[in-house]
């Protein structure tokens, strides 16, 4: 592959990375979302990829619920010390941050992902503030504003915050680098079953097909 970023639709990228993340192990309702997480970023002008695949590497070591924080509060950690983005912004999402001051998290993989699923449950009028004391996100259902675009620290503070300014423009298309796009491909390989020989004897084009 070169190195020119390949363009799709955001009905791909979604579509890819739900397959990626039920290829790294994770359950098809949570995969589903992800894909949902992953859309919202890149309608922000957000590159989600870096960081989607950094959790769905952490995901093969582990089963899900180890990597789901083990308490929902003000302090938020994995049993092993490392908490997905994918399996926190769940939690987040279905807990609620509304009452929430500060939410401390620790050891997190792939912070922006959390902002994708927080994002989508909210509601209008409500906002969050995301940082690590570097990078930050500050965040409503529908507009983004951010800084300091670069790698997130794995300690992350969240909190209730104003309602960010209306995006001047919502993101049509998905950029990806070849490298990411190759390795998201690997990941939503493994959700295929390995052919065979009765699976291929029964594909397209078999000779024992009886259309005649």
């Amino acid at each position: 592959m070169g190195l020119r970023p390949v363009n799709l639709s955001l009905n791909e990228a979604q579509a890819l990375a739900k397959k990626a993340a039920k290829g790294a192990g994770i359950n098809w309702g949570a995969a589903h979302e992800t894909g949902r997480a992953v859309r919202w970023l890149l309608e922000q002008g957000i590159d989600p990829f870096p960081g989607l695949l950094a959790t769905l590497d952490a995901h093969l070591g582990w089963p899900e619920a180890e990597l789901a924080p083990q308490r929902l509060d003000s302090e938020l950690r994995g049993r092993h010390g490392i908490l997905s983005g994918i399996m926190t912004g769940l939690s987040l999402a279905d807990f609620g941050v509304d009452d929430q001051s500060n939410i401390q998290m620790h050891g997190v993989v792939g912070a922006e992902l959390i902002a994708g699923f927080i994002a989508l449950s909210m509601d209008s009028g409500l906002a969050c503030l995301m940082t690590d004391g570097v990078c930050s996100m500050q965040f409503s259902r529908h507009a983004c504003q951010r800084d300091r675009p670069q790698s997130w620290r794995t300690e992350i503070t969240l909190s209730a915050s104003a309602l960010p300014s209306e995006n001047e423009e919502r993101f049509k298309r998905a950029h990806i680098l070849p490298v990411h796009l190759e390795k998201l491909e690997t990941f939503a390989n493994r959700t295929y079953a390995p052919a065979t020989d009765a699976s291929r004897l029964a594909g397209a084009g078999s000779a024992l097909s009886d259309n005649d």
